[in-house]
């Protein structure tokens, strides 16, 4: 299939979070698997020049945004059979930051990205090897099927939009609908107006063939009141196009077999794990001796961080050390470092460092994922291939995948979301190390399930070909 991602980051240029991630990683794989695959983003002043050869095509296209005209120039790169589209258009996107500076987002977000909507469509209209399928990603490219629907009828291509994050939903000022070349016919309930402004979100949504979202039971808690940020009522509506397909993780890169990060792997004839611990207590001072629990992840609440802090003074008092590598909410990186300054046990990396988060994961004895609420959920994946034990609480894409861990008594999860409950899961982890080593079961747990990029790759090639959706 001729196969098209729209999307405001994709790594290895440019991500802000895991769904540059996405992004690089599924086009990966279906190009792997002799798709023609590519990936649009705007070029950013902060774009990583060497992750590729950017080179002109010297193609240029023109649109409009209520009386002002923007030119986009086309460049291209191509990376892992993947070729990349980067739409420039310095006035909107050769700034300091992506989508914002500091702590606030650009106020003409919806004008950047409604132009890079704009120009992806007139592209590939003008004969650019016409795809098969334009696969938009988040408020960004939310756009994308509104003007697909407005402008581009006549197009054989389907529209398919994976929302990543239900909680971010691109939300402007209503009074811009005619900047953004938009009717107002669409202003409506049914369309893209949401409590009094119009949402980016709700436009990919409501106007796509298809809806994905990374993991089934995500898909489930969206439609839900609590869970959704008030777009529970839209996903119910359109649950009749809507899957979740479970992210992958890429076992090349997370591979203890062959780890360029750690110093010492599976097979070389050693307790691998206990080396990894020592190495790390070289540059931070854990005790090698005892378990390590270690939470790796962006800092914020959802991620289960205020439990995490609420128990900290009775974890302190526990014969095992606690590592959190991440970087995030300022205020939670402020406490965190108080917190770490304040017990022994606690050692804290507030700059997310992927070294050093290979070495944490060959070294964790358990993972601790108590998220709040959580789209997919990688890290205590990732764990279980070093053979850390997961310790989470179920919350979306983490109840779909822990399973096949707690099945085999390779995960402790929680019954309820409680301080009492971490502190009770932490002491089963605390007596479960001092039993016995569950390493190898752990990672032959994890070598029996398939959460690879391959097959979600698989899993979206359904959806592109179903008869009913995208």
């Amino acid at each position: 299939m001729n196969i098209v991602h729209i999307t405001g980051e994709a790594a290895p240029f440019v991500q802000t979070g895991g769904l540059g991630t996405f992004v690089e990683k599924l086009a990966a794989a279906q190009a792997a698997a002799g798709h023609i695959v590519r990936v649009c983003i705007p070029l950013y002043l902060l774009t990583e020049r060497d992750a590729g050869e950017i080179r002109d095509t010297e193609v240029r296209i023109n649109v409009s945004a209520g009386d002002r005209e923007y030119e986009f120039a086309v460049h291209s790169a191509l990376v892992s059979g993947v070729e990349y589209l980067f739409f420039a258009n310095p006035e909107l996107f050769s700034r300091g930051g992506i989508y914002g500076s500091g702590d606030f987002d650009y106020s003409d977000n919806d004008l950047r990205y409604a132009a890079f909507s704009q120009a992806c469509l007139f592209y590939f209209a003008g004969g650019c090897s016409s795809p098969d399928i334009l696969h938009c990603h988040d408020w960004q490219a939310g756009l994308v099927p509104l003007y697909n629907s407005l402008l581009f009828r006549d197009m054989k291509w389907k529209t398919v939009f994976t929302v990543h994050d239900v909680q971010c939903q691109g939300l402007f000022q209503r009074m811009d609908l005619e900047e953004l070349n938009l009717p107002w016919e669409v202003y409506d309930i049914e369309g893209i107006e949401f409590y009094g402004q119009i949402s980016f979100l709700k436009a990919g949504i409501v106007y796509s063939d298809f809806i994905t979202t990374v993991s089934p039971a995500y898909a489930r808690d969206i439609q839900t009141e609590g869970f959704a940020g008030g777009m529970e009522g839209v996903m119910t509506k359109y649950s009749y196009k809507l899957k979740g397909i479970l992210n992958g993780i890429d076992y090349n890169v997370w591979n203890p077999g062959n780890d360029c990060y750690v110093s010492c792997r599976i097979g070389n004839g050693k307790n691998w794990k206990k080396e990894c611990k020592k190495e790390l207590a070289k540059d931070f001072g854990i005790n090698p001796d005892r378990p390590l629990f270690v939470m790796i992840g962006r800092m914020s609440n959802r991620k289960g961080l205020e439990l995490v802090l609420d128990a900290a003074p009775d974890l302190a008092q526990k014969e095992a050390d606690f590592f959190i590598l991440g970087h995030g909410d300022k205020m939670y990186v402020r406490i965190i470092k108080k917190l770490a300054g304040s017990f022994g046990n606690f050692f804290i990396h507030t700059r997310y460092d992927h070294a050093l988060a290979h070495r944490l994961f060959a070294a964790a004895d358990f993972i601790l994922a108590p998220s709040v609420y959580e789209p997919f959920g990688s890290s205590h994946l990732i764990g279980t291939r070093y053979g850390a034990v997961p310790l989470v609480n179920p919350a979306g894409g983490v109840e779909d995948t822990v399973k096949y861990f707690a099945e085999n008594g390779c995960a402790l999860v929680m019954k309820e979301y409680t301080v009492a409950e971490l502190l009770n899961k932490v002491d089963e982890a605390i007596k479960m190390y001092s039993t016995g080593d569950l390493t190898q079961k752990v990672m032959e747990s994890s070598c029996c399930a398939d959460f690879s990029w391959e097959r979600a790759a698989a899993q979206y090639l359904e959806i592109y070909l179903s008869p009913d959706g995208g």
